[in-house]
């Protein structure tokens, strides 16, 4: 019952890719950047925690912050309203918390000359269409470097820093995954279902589903618990 509560949104075949598509296409804005900027769905997470876990929470949402980010009546366009939430959380919550802490690790001074305030609060106030033109995304950027920078730069897709847990956790991190999230010790018990941790594991390390994220997360909350000695 789980696989196929879980499986399509967590393979990247072609099929799966359509898969995901139809199944955005039936939900609201806010519950489709939910299943792409989050972790675990509140589907999951009520199979992960333990009843007690579930009993003090009661109704709350993690996401509810970022929820409250979509109420803003300020913002009237669905493709701005995306854009307003990810600089309020993806942009400072995560690239540039990864971009800071790396740097600074290896005594370098990054500064991101696209966010000075001025040009943010320029590149807010400028229509739409300036932004993404079809498919052309940073379009007036593009525009404006048009002879300045190599066509073949310009016309490169975005490329990420994606670091690869999926495969890492079927290989090399393997063993370290299933021992550390698999102890006998009364931490993450008490916090997490190890009947739905060991299922999860299984999924991924036989390759049915890809559960890279989530298990990477469970490793650095089990990894901070030990380390507090909670």
């Amino acid at each position: 019952m789980l696989s196929q509560d879980y499986q399509p949104d967590r393979r990247n075949t072609l099929l799966d890719k359509i898969a995901r598509f139809v199944y955005d296409s039936e939900l609201s804005l806010e519950d489709s950047f939910l299943r792409r900027r989050t972790c675990f769905s509140q589907k999951m997470k009520s199979s992960l925690f333990t009843e007690n876990i579930l009993g003090s929470l009661g109704s709350y949402q993690s996401a509810s912050r970022i929820l409250g980010l979509f109420s803003k009546n300020f913002i009237d366009n669905d493709i701005e309203k995306l854009l307003f939430v990810d600089t309020k959380t993806y942009l400072p919550d995560d690239c540039l918390c990864k971009v800071d802490m790396m740097s600074m690790k290896n005594s370098l001074e990054v500064r991101v000359p696209f966010l000075d305030h001025k040009v943010v609060e320029f590149v807010s106030s400028i229509p739409l269409e300036f932004k993404l033109k079809g498919r052309i995304s940073k379009y007036v950027l593009k525009k404006t470097l048009k002879g300045v920078l190599p066509q073949q730069i310009l016309k490169q897709r975005k490329l990420g820093f994606t670091i690869p847990l999926n495969s890492w956790f079927r290989s090399q991190l393997k063993n370290n995954a299933k021992e550390i999230l698999l102890a006998n010790d009364s931490n993450s018990r008490s916090f997490f279902s190890m009947p739905f941790v060991e299922w999860m594991l299984k999924e991924h390390f036989e390759n049915r589903q890809d559960f890279g994220a989530q298990i990477f997360a469970l490793l650095v909350f089990k990894l901070w618990l030990r380390k507090q000695e909670i």
